[in-house]
């Protein structure tokens, strides 16, 4: 069981170190037929997208983000969104990890995705202590 666990942990890792890929472009009308095209991120060190919603005009923008998820400047391990005032403007800000999570209903299963394998290495590692401290 060890052994399988490792072998997932590292092909989550692996399968996560390419480019990062995010839905791009916009503004386009939230929850609309129209969906902006998943891009690479061209910039280097692109690690998070963001899907911007401005709440008075319902017109989203989506973007890669050379920045970690931050939350009144604490960084978030996961996607979090969060709502802003900007001048006349309300808008609700969701930043997350892994690609395509910009998309309209995908940061859900990003931030599940990220918590079930903080979980498993988590036990993992819980597992080889406690199998060392009994060695």
């Amino acid at each position: 069981a060890t052994i399988f666990l490792s072998l997932l942990l590292v092909f989550v890792i692996l399968a996560t170190s390419n480019a990062l890929k995010c839905y791009v472009g916009g503004p386009t009308i939230n929850n609309g037929t129209v969906l902006v095209p998943l891009q690479e991120c061209g910039m280097p060190g692109s690690y998070s997208c963001i899907k911007t919603v401005d709440i008075s005009t319902n017109l989203v923008t989506r973007q890669c983000s050379n920045t970690n998820c931050t939350q009144n400047g604490v960084v978030m391990s996961t996607g979090t969104c969060y709502n802003v005032t900007a001048g006349i403007s309300y808008q609700t800000i969701c930043c997350c990890y892994g690609d395509g999570c910009n998309s309209a209903s995908t940061i859900t299963i990003t931030i599940l995705s990220v918590t079930t394998t903080t979980i498993l290495a988590s036990w993992m590692l819980m597992d080889h202590l406690f199998a060392s401290h009994n060695a």
